[in-house]
């Protein structure tokens, strides 16, 4: 992107007439310049690498150690994503999303009881239907179906426009026959 002007230096540079060794010294600070920015676009370019990165050089910083364990739940590692979101639970009191996260990370790595401790804390944050489907449809995955409708309908008095808690208990009763 930056040609046309590398190439305008270069004349500005040849027109100057300065000695072989002060125009490498010239050359060599923008090379420099360049060869970090290719790499740390490396970086950059994945977001697991740029929240790794980021929450190694800063540790106890909130919003990045989330990130960071948001990161590493969309790469699938979802033993290590539920530890990033205990870490993150450490730094400041969880809130809602942290302990959804959290829950999905647990539900991922199919440590069902575990993931409604941490539903169960969202909603008890945020009184709202998504945390309430979400224990029905951990509750219906472990065909544990009395609990599971139970949470369908406290969902559903929460919030009867959450058109996920009919999704997972129409799933639920199509698992079950129904």
């Amino acid at each position: 992107a930056s040609l046309g002007l590398l190439l305008v230096v270069c004349e500005v540079l040849r027109r100057l007439k300065l000695e072989t060794g002060a125009v490498m010294a010239l050359f060599a600070i923008p090379l420099v310049f360049a060869i970090g920015t290719f790499q740390r676009a490396a970086v950059w370019g994945d977001p697991l690498k740029l929240w790794s990165d980021a929450a190694e050089k800063s540790p106890a910083k909130f919003r990045v150690q989330f990130q960071h364990a948001d990161a590493l739940f969309r790469a699938g590692r979802c033993a290590e994503a539920a530890k990033g979101f205990e870490k993150t639970s450490k730094l400041a009191p969880p809130d809602f999303r942290v302990m959804i996260n959290w829950g999905h990370a647990l539900e991922c790595n199919q440590q069902w009881d575990e993931a409604v401790v941490k539903y169960r804390a969202a909603a008890g944050i945020e009184r709202s239907a998504h945390a309430l489907s979400l224990i029905g449809k951990v509750r219906a995955v472990q065909n544990r179906n009395p609990e599971a409708e139970q949470a369908f309908t406290d969902a559903i008095q929460a919030d009867p426009n959450f058109d996920m808690t009919y999704t997972f208990r129409g799933a639920m009763y199509l698992k079950g026959g129904d």
